[in-house]
């Protein structure tokens, strides 16, 4: 039996679009009943909730495919499934932490390059 090994997995195939979807949905009903009365046309509007809660389920998915997957290596007869997931959450949190480092050297030139045009 897989039981852990289905559950990493499933739960490492969730890992960006479940957070994505649950993402767009929060963004819809904010904006679409608009609580805050900001300028919904802004594409910042409402950013920090969706960012928060988008994070945090995939904080949630990452642990459980994690956790899942360590005990599927111990516990399920067939471990195969449990370290597939386990290669495919390395290699997604990999990227991600690429992303995320890029994203912010990114940042970090923008940053500079406005000061550098404002001094001149």
């Amino acid at each position: 039996m897989n039981k852990f090994g289905k559950i990493s997995l499933y739960a490492t195939g969730l890992l960006l679009p479940l957070p994505f979807f649950v993402g767009t949905t929060l963004g819809y009903v904010l904006k679409s009943s608009n609580p805050n009365n900001v300028d919904i046309t802004n594409g910042l509007a409402y950013l920090a909730n969706i960012l928060i809660t988008s994070i945090i389920i995939l904080g949630i998915l990452w642990a459980i495919a994690l956790i899942a997957g360590i005990l599927g290596i111990k516990k399920d007869q067939d471990k195969t499934m449990a370290k597939t997931s386990l290669m495919i959450l390395a290699l997604a949190s990999a990227l991600i932490i690429g992303y995320a480092t890029v994203n912010m050297m990114t940042e970090q030139l923008k940053t500079n390059y406005t000061q550098t045009v404002q001094t001149k």
